[in-house]
């Protein structure tokens, strides 16, 4: 079975959606996780519309529980901004 590529470009734009709207706040850890892997291409990208949806991510974990996850996304998130 080969690996299949990391998605790119829309697609991550329509997984961090998804993320988004469908991630209820017992599963911020995950949608945290996700986000992660779309900031990475935001940034090298620096697509407006996956920042757009990673910042409407941020809002939603910032009202969940505080974890390791949702602490790492949204310091990344933090770290990333300046320099995208």
């Amino acid at each position: 079975m080969t690996p299949q590529p990391a998605p790119t470009g829309p697609a991550v734009l329509r997984s961090t959606r998804s993320v988004v709207a469908a991630t209820p706040c017992n599963e911020m850890d995950h949608a945290s996780s996700l986000g992660l892997q779309a900031l990475t291409i935001g940034a090298e990208t620096r697509s407006a519309r996956i920042l757009a949806e990673l910042a409407t991510l941020d809002r939603d974990v910032s009202r969940a529980r505080a974890s390791d996850a949702t602490t790492r996304f949204r310091e990344a998130l933090a770290q990333a901004l300046p320099t995208i």
